[in-house]
């Protein structure tokens, strides 16, 4: 499939975006090499960006350790204003904050959750890291929910086997997933193999 012309920058320079995306909890690694990407993670991001990048997507990155599924969502974000970046175990620490006597702790969390719902676009990176509780399925399927409901797009990343990764976000996320966007299969060979070895 031939990739899709890439958008005009929302942002006035390239600076400019980069801030923005590491105000918005982007990993600076990803941040910085966004110039730089090339290979197969370069060329499925582009041919994604129309339907990545619009509304009512919902996407799951999954593959092994390395492909560069981060960098992917990184670049569809560079393309966006209103964003988030959570690593999944983060997001459910500080929601869990709800719950503390501590005012200020329990303000914050309703504000992260209310950030998470609310951003035009949100990527919850490693998802198979989650322990898995109850607690933390029942509210990842509400997030979901209430973004599928507003049209907002989602990309998940895990390193969860292809076959395994509607199990992994529950019937009633993946119906979601499999209606607005699906699975992005990240097979190609890892860009840090090979990184350390002496040429």
């Amino acid at each position: 499939m031939t990739p899709t012309p890439a958008k005009a920058s929302v942002f006035p320079s390239f600076k400019a975006m980069r801030e923005h995306l590491s105000e918005r909890g982007f990993p600076q690694r990803h941040i910085n090499t966004l110039g730089g990407m090339n290979g197969p993670g370069l060329a499925k991001a582009q041919e994604l960006e129309q339907r990545a990048t619009g509304r009512d997507c919902m996407l799951i990155l999954c593959g092994d350790r390395g492909p560069g599924k981060t960098q992917i969502a990184t670049y569809w974000a560079s393309k966006i204003k209103n964003t988030r970046y959570f690593r999944a175990h983060d997001l459910m620490r500080a929601i869990r904050g709800e719950f503390s006597d501590d005012k200020h702790d329990a303000a914050a969390a309703k504000e992260t959750m209310a950030n998470a719902k609310a951003c035009a676009f949100l990527v919850l990176d490693e998802y198979s890291e989650l322990a898995g509780s109850e607690y933390d399925k029942r509210t990842l399927t509400n997030l979901l929910d209430h973004r599928y409901g507003e049209q907002r797009s989602t990309v998940i990343i895990t390193n969860t086997p292809i076959e395994q990764a509607p199990a992994e976000v529950g019937r009633s996320a993946w119906s979601r997933f499999e209606e607005t966007g699906g699975i992005v299969h990240c097979n190609w060979a890892s860009y840090r193999a090979g990184k350390g070895a002496k040429s």
